[in-house]
């Protein structure tokens, strides 16, 4: 299901082509959760998700059926939410409207429980780091340990609230270490294919 509908997203989008990768995934793994609604799974509102289909997806208008104008996915769940979303956009590359959407769809995702790339219906971990280097670069460039993203991203909030893990001098007998570090084994939630290490 979620293969189809990306395959139906990107046989006629618009925009970039890697974007559009990185967008059709994330729909169709959010279109998966049919309890809340999609700009919520996004963590969009309703404005800001009718702009992204106008752009990427003029094709398909049925993703917008039901949409409530006044929805206000964009509110963040928690603090962190919060707190990553200012992360990601005060390391922009290049200060794009879709930037802006990226940082509130990973902050959003990051919020669930899977990793951070099978939350983003991405085909492999690989895929989460070209979107970083790409769209967040000044901040991709900070992991240079190769960090899972998720921790990467809480210890990033920490040492902004001057929390520093000491990663770089400790890591070996931090407890932490395998959760920071360990290979992100699996396979894509939308694209079907072989498991991928990270």
């Amino acid at each position: 299901m979620t293969a189809h509908t990306y395959g139906w997203l990107m046989a006629g989008g618009g925009g970039e082509a890697f974007d559009r990768h990185l967008f059709a995934c994330v729909v169709a793994i959010a279109r998966t959760d049919r309890t809340q609604p999609l700009a919520f799974s996004l963590g969009l509102s309703a404005e800001a998700l009718a702009a992204l289909v106008g752009l990427y997806f003029p094709h398909a208008p049925s993703l917008l059926s039901g949409l409530d104008p006044n929805e206000d996915g964009m509110k963040p769940q928690t603090a962190d939410e919060f707190g990553l979303r200012e992360l990601l956009m005060d390391y922009r590359s290049q200060d794009s409207i879709e930037e802006e959407w990226l940082a509130h769809i990973l902050a959003r995702r990051t919020l669930s429980q899977k990793p951070l790339w099978q939350e983003m219906g991405l085909s492999h971990r690989a895929d989460l780091g070209l979107l970083m280097a790409h769209h967040f670069a000044p901040l991709a460039a900070r992991n240079q340990r190769d960090m899972r993203w998720k921790p990467f991203f809480w210890r990033e909030l920490e040492i902004a609230g001057g929390l520093d893990c000491q990663a770089e001098t400790e890591c070996p007998q931090c407890r932490r270490f395998n959760r920071c570090f360990d290979p992100e084994l699996g396979t894509s939630l939308v694209l079907s294919g072989p498991q991928h290490a990270g």
